[in-house]
């Protein structure tokens, strides 16, 4: 007779989570060697009868099916485990996705209050009249500057024009 070969595959797919990567692995449990399925067996006896033929198939059904239930079982195991590490990356992502829109939340919330603030500060200065006067004064202060520059600029040109024409001079 041929032995029944039971084999269990596992094959494992990567999935990433945020910044952790997770396992998943499924698993295939297979006959090796065909002789449970498609094989033949010459048996030699005088008589079998309908309820011995029965019991004995039963029989041989438990038997193979108790040598796979370690390894169904230990497969049974490893997916329940890898299914809960699965739900505790859920929970994990979940929580992590409040605390981003708890963060967000707050981020949006000071910056309403910093444009307020800088709405005060700039209504506050407008309506101070030293703040008026300072602007005046240095408004003032900057055209004086203008116009010496453009002073110091129309000095350049004449002194840049002269120095043409004493060049000119010299080489006649």
């Amino acid at each position: 007779m041929k032995e029944h070969n039971n084999t269990v595959k596992s094959h494992k797919k990567l999935y990433k989570s945020g910044k952790t990567w997770m396992v998943a692995t499924l698993l295939t449990v297979g006959l090796a060697g065909g002789a449970a399925v498609t094989g033949t067996t010459n048996a030699h006896a005088d008589e079998v009868t309908p309820a011995q033929a029965t019991g004995t198939i039963q029989a041989g059904q438990q038997a193979g099916q108790q040598a796979t239930d370690p390894e169904l079982a230990n497969a049974q195991s490893d997916a329940q485990k890898q299914q809960s590490t699965i739900d505790s990356a859920n929970a994990q992502l979940k929580d992590q996705q409040n605390q981003l829109s708890e963060a967000q939340g707050q981020q949006s919330s000071a910056q309403q209050e910093l444009d307020q603030a800088k709405q005060a500060q700039q209504a506050a200065t407008q309506n101070d009249p030293a703040v008026k006067d300072a602007q005046a004064a240095v408004d003032q202060a900057q055209q004086q500057v203008n116009n010496q520059q453009q002073v110091v600029n129309d000095a350049q040109t004449v002194v840049n024009n002269d120095a043409q024409n004493v060049q000119q001079n010299i080489l006649i």
